[in-house]
């Protein structure tokens, strides 16, 4: 008897001090009740090309597009012009994310709008930190052309200019009209200069070759993978590996 008074004694704390339903939710529970996300949030850089043209037919271009696909009232985002490179970050329905990365990469071979366009990452978002979509070009006069430099990982660099874009985004959240996040973004650079990437930084992102051209991130995730079975592979090797076997 007195060697199961311990025994009793735990079970009797345990229900005590921890009873089953203060127990948190079963994976079950967690799958059952995981969100789904229906926006899709992209940041893209690239170099301006031979074939841009001004930030009116990019505008008209991007909307153009967005509208063929149903997408206009449904994307959010801010496209901002420098000197020689452009900034991209567009709120969009998961569907067409592919869909808007082509449109870039067409550009890109046709027109050659853009040079390099690189991904610098794309993530699903319950909310929106954009209220509408803006093209803006920024005063040349005052954007940071200095060249950039960096000891930290690029991976930890890419992070740091997509933070700051979406920092911006929150900043012009209280702006409802378009002609109003413009007068806002016109006083930005000099008003509250840490909320822009610096034209150096996207430079120095566009010559790493560890992040992803658009066109190596479409191969990536579009192509299709193709598995043989076992009872299909061929062993040895009907050709020789090497010329001297």
């Amino acid at each position: 008897l007195l060697l199961l008074l311990p025994i009793f004694e735990i079970v009797f704390l345990k229900r005590e001090f921890f009873p089953m339903d203060a127990v948190g939710p079963s994976l079950l529970d967690l799958i059952g009740t995981h969100t789904t996300f229906d926006i899709s949030r992209v940041f893209v850089v690239a170099e301006i090309g031979g074939g841009f043209t001004d930030e009116e037919e990019l505008d008209d271009g991007l909307k153009s597009f967005l509208h063929k696909k149903g997408a206009a009232e449904q994307t959010t985002g801010l496209v901002l012009l420098y000197p020689t490179c452009v900034f991209f970050v567009l709120e969009v329905p998961d569907h067409i994310l592919f869909d808007v990365l082509h449109w870039i990469e067409e550009l890109e071979d046709q027109g050659r709008v853009f040079i390099d366009a690189t991904v610098l990452e794309t993530e699903p978002v319950e909310q929106r930190d954009f209220f509408t979509l803006t093209t803006f070009t920024l005063n040349f006069a005052s954007t940071k052309v200095a060249e950039y430099q960096s000891s930290d990982p690029v991976d930890v660099t890419a992070a740091e200019a997509t933070l700051t874009m979406t920092k911006l985004g929150r900043y012009l959240e209280s702006q409802r009209e378009e002609s109003k996040i413009k007068e806002t973004l016109s006083r930005v650079s000099e008003e509250m200069p840490t909320l822009l990437v610096s034209q150096g930084m996207i430079s120095y992102l566009l010559n790493q070759q560890s992040i992803d051209r658009v066109k190596e991130f479409l191969n990536r995730n579009t192509s299709t993978l193709l598995l043989k079975p076992d009872n299909e592979v061929i062993w040895p090797v009907p050709t020789r590996l090497f010329p001297d076997d």
